[in-house]
């Protein structure tokens, strides 16, 4: 979204005038790319991010609809729009489920964007230009939901905050890592000018580092990028790096720093010479997302996966926390490493569906998932990770209702239980 200021700063911009690469480009996919018409609408529906598990879709969408609705808060395609908010749809039984706004207090009439939401479903970052956003440490934030509410949003602060503070930018495209470690952003001096992608990375002590200049970057226009389950896989549009006109998707892997590797333009369907970008992928199902021209499209690959597309192997844990009669619990989950003793992944479940999901690199060995209920009752799951062991593995966790001293929540989720 777009924030402007009476004057112009000029960093961090200046093109590197011996720029002269281009991307490796997959051959084209004999694959038919789907408008999804129920996500979508006259406005645009952009900013898309995926949980691991492919069952919750997050997009910012300029549909208004809402009570604090700003009608020709900005323009799309030269038309007046509302002011942006967080939407998100379920995947039951194959379809997605009709759009509902996140709502308030996360959604406000100063337009929210760039939705990113955790492995677990229970946290959401996006971003603000509220009228406080200098002293509650935005532009980026994040909420935590319990239950059927989600609570007030919270600055990610740190060199994030800084970075805004010292020079106005506008961005277009932010993604959290699944472990929740990086924060990666499109960001340039004015919306309809060029933008360059910028990494921070959080430290031992949960402070942001000052966001740098990541090594894809090219004289020409970056945008909307997401990080894959793997934590390091990185999709982007840039119209820089060749391709078939305007924007077009590219995949990279994150390396150390700012250093970025091969970078690969993802081919035919997907890119066109049209504006392609927003590019996630659901690697469970083999299925991609992505937009064309503020649309939300889809496509199903298939055993055509070509490994050069797919981020490194994953293991999704996807599971519920429940008491004995089905009735979901909130609980604290962490996976460890029996051997190194090392958080792999953490997440939380839902206090009424009891839905949780953990994502974590393919690495053989045993590990140990605790499940916290509370400072006195941890109930403790052992898992063993072989070269046999599928991506996705259900993981449904019962608790001993006597040592239950209250459920944590008794509020209900926004989240439509999976019939």
């Amino acid at each position: 979204m777009n924030f402007t200021r009476s004057f112009f700063f000029v960093f961090l911009l200046v093109a590197n005038a011996g720029f002269s690469q281009t991307a490796e480009t997959l051959p084209p996919w004999d694959i038919e790319v789907k408008e999804l018409s129920q996500l979508n609408s006259e406005y645009r529906d952009i900013n898309i991010s995926i949980t691991p598990n492919g069952k919750y879709l997050f997009f910012m969408s300029g549909r208004g609809e809402q009570v604090w609705s700003r009608a020709s808060y900005t323009t799309f395609r030269g038309q007046p729009e509302y002011d942006g908010d967080l939407w998100y749809s379920r995947l039951d039984n194959g379809v997605w489920t009709s759009p509902k706004c996140v709502g308030a207090p996360v959604c406000t009439q100063m337009g929210e964007d760039e939705p990113n939401i955790s492995v677990d479903g229970q946290t959401v970052y996006f971003q603000s230009w509220k009228i406080d956003w200098r002293t509650s440490k935005g532009p980026y934030y994040r909420a935590e939901l319990d239950g059927n509410r989600w609570g007030k949003p919270q600055g990610l602060g740190g060199g994030i905050s800084q970075f805004f503070q010292r020079y106005t930018f506008a961005t277009d495209g932010m993604s959290i890592s699944p472990n929740g470690k990086i924060f990666v952003v499109a960001a340039g001096t004015d919306y309809d000018g060029k933008m360059d992608i910028f990494i921070s990375r959080k430290n031992a002590n949960g402070v942001w580092s000052y966001p740098e200049k990541l090594s894809v970057c090219t004289p020409e226009d970056e945008r909307s990028v997401f990080i894959a389950a793997d934590n390091q896989t990185l999709y982007f549009g840039s119209a820089g790096w060749g391709g078939f006109g305007k924007l077009d998707i590219f995949k990279t892997t994150l390396e150390e720093g700012t250093k970025c590797g091969p970078v690969i333009n993802v081919g035919e369907p997907f890119n066109t010479k049209e504006e392609d970008y927003g590019f996630v992928m659901d690697a469970l199902r083999n299925d991609v997302y992505f937009v064309r021209n503020g649309d939300i499209f889809y496509a199903h690959l298939g055993d055509q996966a070509d490994a050069r597309i797919k981020p490194n192997a994953v293991v999704v844990i996807d599971g519920t926390v429940t008491l004995p009669g089905g009735k979901g619990l909130a609980a604290n989950i962490t996976l460890i490493n029996k051997v190194s003793q090392d958080t792999v992944a953490q997440g939380r479940s839902n206090a009424e569906t009891g839905e949780y999901s953990l994502s974590f690199l393919k690495k053989e060995g045993k590990y140990t998932q605790k499940i916290e209920f509370d400072d006195q009752y941890i109930q403790e799951v052992p898992l063993e990770i072989d070269a046999q062991t599928p991506a996705l593995i259900n993981q449904p966790v019962v608790a001993d209702p006597k040592r239950i001293k209250q459920p944590k929540s008794t509020r209900s989720s926004p989240f439509p239980k999976k019939e």
